[in-house]
This record gives structure tokens, sequence and C-alpha cells, in this order.
């Protein structure tokens, strides 16, 4: 079993290299993103995913990415979401969209489900890699892959980002009780059982960040840490730049904080807002932005004027532009999270890269990416006093605050999209 993050080299005998089916090395990817149409019933993806399927295309020689289609005038997506067209993207020659409908409930998944089996059936026939992005149960056409496979005795590599079936659990607790014990005792459950199903039988196990990792690596012959971002090289802060901002907190400016995500009670929105709270009522001048939409954005908003904090606390909501969420990430002088449950967020990784060390809630995912580096502080989930202590010890130690924004500078190097993919690539052609 393998605990590292790096890929290993690609082993030189003959019969040990990737097995091409035709000529090319051919990857059908299963994921659970979304596809939609533009008014010219052109297919379409998320902008984000949209790089990702280039990063694939470098990597491989066919890429076949299968997704569901959200039906027509139906737009679910965040509102900060951009499109880009999957025909005008540059390798779109070498980029096979295939859509799938959405059956996320049970009759619908039950009569979704010959004919979906079928067509991945073929898919997996005529493609060399396999990799299969689970999520959940009914509708999880992903999931229905890696059974095909197991089938047709091919091997495939597994990806999840999120510890599913603790997430279920935890959402769980908004519910009235007999819902809340359904999803606690039948559908987190049934996740769980299916998902480690799935892991233990695959060839390769790509888990998104720590919390994943520690969670389904016991199960998994070959497990490996990877990352899910879309930082570009040149995203990262400008050398100038950073020893600015260092300069900046070593002059003792009013410390400005901030988070960029979701309003939503799995990221501890009203930790988040408690914490402010307590670093202000202990004299500590701080200003804290929070960029993101969400269900609990209202609330968040009530809450923070309920608190005293409107004049230092913003909740803008979400802000369109990549360039935009950077730029903020780059002004502050750390990025404060409280998040709730075991997840992998790109949203650490872009504020390290940008020059902001991450301050909040302790977890496998943190830890792991602090490691090496000391740009950073965890305190014990959900104890907003002592991260409350955490952030009022910086504000009165800035050289350390400072030096920890100048290590941020070695992240740059190892997190952007290029790097990742290419780990990701190598991993599948020498395991599967």
């Amino acid at each position: 079993m393998s605990h590292t993050s790096e890929a290993q080299p690609l082993a030189s005998d003959e019969n040990s290299g990737p097995r091409r089916r035709g000529e090319d090395a051919s990857i059908l990817l299963v994921l659970p993103l979304a596809f939609r149409r533009d008014d010219d019933g052109s297919l379409m993806i998320e902008s984000q995913a949209a790089n990702g399927l280039m990063r694939w295309a470098e990597n491989f020689d066919r890429v076949t990415v299968a997704c569901v289609e959200w039906p027509r005038g139906q737009d679910r997506g965040s509102a900060s979401w951009t499109w880009r067209r999957i025909d005008e993207l540059p390798c779109a020659d070498r980029i096979r969209p295939v859509p799938l409908p959405e059956a996320f409930k049970p009759l619908e998944f039950a009569r979704e489900y010959r004919r979906v089996r079928k067509l991945l059936g073929d898919l997996i026939r005529d493609s060399r890699y396999l990799f299969f992005g689970i999520s959940y149960t009914w509708g999880d056409w992903a999931a229905l892959g890696c059974v095909e496979a197991l089938r047709q005795k091919r091997p495939y590599a597994v990806w999840t980002d999120l510890v599913d079936y603790q997430v279920i659990r935890f959402a769980a607790r908004q519910k009235s009780l007999p819902r809340r014990l359904h999803k606690q005792y039948v559908q987190a459950s049934l996740v769980k059982h299916y998902h480690h199903y799935l892991i233990k039988r695959s060839g390769l196990g790509l888990f998104h960040g720590r919390d994943c990792f520690d969670a389904y690596a016991p199960l998994c012959r070959n497990p490996f840490v990877v990352h899910n971002i879309h930082l570009k090289p040149e995203d990262a802060i400008d050398p100038g730049r950073l020893e600015e901002k260092a300069r900046e907190v070593q002059s003792g400016s009013p410390l400005r904080l901030g988070y960029v995500g979701r309003a939503d009670p799995v990221k501890g929105g009203m930790d988040w807002l408690d914490c402010l709270k307590a670093v202000v009522d202990r004299g500590h001048d701080v200003r804290a932005t929070w960029l993101g939409d969400g269900p609990i954005l209202d609330a968040m908003r009530a809450r923070a004027a309920e608190l005293g904090l409107t004049d230092r606390v913003s909740l803008p909501g979400f802000v369109s532009g990549r360039g935009e969420l950077l730029e903020f990430l780059r002004g502050c002088h750390a990025f404060l999270f409280c998040h709730k449950v075991p997840e992998s967020p790109r949203n650490l990784i872009e504020a390290m890269v940008s020059g902001a060390p991450i301050v909040g809630y302790d977890s496998p995912y943190p830890r792991d990416l602090l490691a090496d580096h000391d740009c950073g502080l965890l305190t014990p989930a959900n104890d907003v006093a002592t991260l409350a202590g955490a952030i009022s010890g910086l504000d009165r130690d800035r050289e350390r605050l400072a030096s920890m924004i100048r290590k941020t500078a070695a992240f740059a190097a190892h997190y952007n999209d290029e790097a990742v993919f290419r780990h990701r690539g190598d991993l599948i052609k020498q395991y599967l």
C-alpha cells in the first residue's frame, strides 16, 4: 500500500508499461459533473471542468468524458459559474463528450439503468484506461461504471474528494427526526458500503486530500493523495507582492482575514463569525470578508449584525471571476476557515499559493498541507475560543505572521494544474 502523494517512476519492464487499445492511449472519465446546452444546442461544461479536460488531453491521446446533462432551461449551478463550449476547446478533436441522464431518484435510476449500463459497457470496451469519480448511489453513473468494469474484468481508478457518507450524516442534523434517521442510518450506510465495495476492488485509488486518503486508503491496493486544482503556474502571487504584504503585516496595519467558498453549514460560517467576534472582543483590529453565496448567506448577514460586526465583516456574496477571487486572496493576511466535515477544499491551496497562511480547524487535509511548510495554524475542530486565540496570537506576533506569509511561496512550484494532472496521469499509466 502506498501512502505517498508523489508519483512513482514508471516501470521499465516492457510488460509493465501501459497496454494500448489500437494505436492510442485513451481514457474514459465518468465524472460527477454536468453538461448543459447553449441556445444552439452545443454541449457546454463549467470552465474549471473545461480546464481539467484540457489537462487530461495533455496526458492521453483520446479523452471520453461522460457526465449527466442538465435538462434544457434548468440552470442549477452557482451564479458565479461560467461555461465553455466543449467543441471550442483547443483539444476538442480529441475529446468525446457523452451526456448521461439525470436519475437521482430510485425509480428514475431503475428506469435508466439498463440503457446506461450498456452504454458504459461499450465505452469501457473502447477505452484503454478507466477513471470513475464516485459520489453517491442513485444516479451515480461513475459507480455503475465501476460495477461494469468489474464484470468485464477491467482494472479501473476510483477518485473522490469527499467522504460522502460522513457528509450525509452531517447534513441529516438539519432534518426532521424521521428524515434524519433515514439519512443517518439508511442512506449514509448504503453509500458507505457501496463505495467501500468499489474502492476495495479498484486497481488505483486517487483521493483528493488527506481526509479522503485516510478514510479510504486502508481499503485500497494502490492509494494515493492527489489534488484537484486548476491554478496556473502564473496564478501564484508575485514575489514582490508577497514581500510587500509581509512588510505590511510587520508595519502593524489592521489584520485582514478572508474566506472564499459557499455559505453552507458544512463550511462553518457561524463559527467563523463567532470566532471574529471573540477576536474583536479581545481588542484586536481586524477586517474580514467572506466571498461566496449559499443557503445560509442571509443568516450569516443577520448573525453578523446581531454580533455588532457589520463595520468589520463583509459578506458580499458571489464573485464571478477567478481573477478577482485570486486578487482578493493575495490581499489577505491570513485565510480563516472553520470546515465541519472531512473534505479537501481547493480554497486552502488557492489561499497559500496567493500568499495567505491558513488558520482554522484541524483535520487531516490541512495538516498534510502544512506538514512541510510552516505557513499556517490549526486548532481543535469546533473550538471557537481556541481558534480565536490563534488569530489573536498572530496579531500580537507580527514577525511570525510575516514569516508564514513568506513561506507560502514554496507552494507555487508544486500546486498548479499542469503538475497535478501530470501526476495523476502518470499514476494511471503505471497502475492500470
